[in-house]
């Protein structure tokens, strides 16, 4: 699992004006803010979030954000590698965040192989399916704690 900070921008595009030299554009290193027509567009579903066009307009349109977190699960380093995916919320107390945590770990405790790592776990059970598990609050502690668990994690 990995915790990421985020920066969601609120964008008010109707403060754009257009001034042919755009500070957001030359800030966002994915290159998914850009001038079109005059005008600053933005594919809002590509941002990943990174802040750094906070404060970069003087005309205002990157004023206002949400602070929150992402959680990125299936990730592993070592002989086998595998690149993790995000939740698909972002969060935005610290509560949620332990909360998913530990749910996540249930999840694994509840659902995964003796010998087996969380991101196969994750590999095999789907990451649709572990978001909407881990998202939708279907986890009952009490019931997995309760489980005799043997085994643990082999490299």
């Amino acid at each position: 699992m990995g915790i990421i900070g985020q920066l969601v921008p609120q964008f008010n595009f109707a403060k754009c004006k257009g001034c042919g030299k755009c500070q957001v554009e030359t800030s966002c290193p994915i290159k998914i803010a850009k001038v079109q027509d005059g005008m600053l567009q933005v594919d809002l579903d590509a941002c990943n979030h990174c802040g750094r066009c906070q404060g970069r307009c003087p005309f205002g349109v990157t004023e206002e954000y949400i602070r929150g977190y992402k959680i990125c699960i299936g990730g592993r380093w070592g002989k086998k590698t595998a690149t993790g995916q995000a939740l698909s919320k972002i969060f935005t107390s610290e509560e949620e965040i332990l909360d998913t945590v530990e749910k996540l770990i249930l999840l694994f405790r509840n659902e995964g192989l003796t010998g087996e790592r969380f991101s196969d776990t994750i590999a095999r059970l789907g990451f649709s399916y572990v978001n909407e598990k881990v998202l939708s609050g279907e986890i009952r502690k009490e019931e997995i704690l309760s489980k005799k668990v043997t085994g643990g994690a082999t490299c």
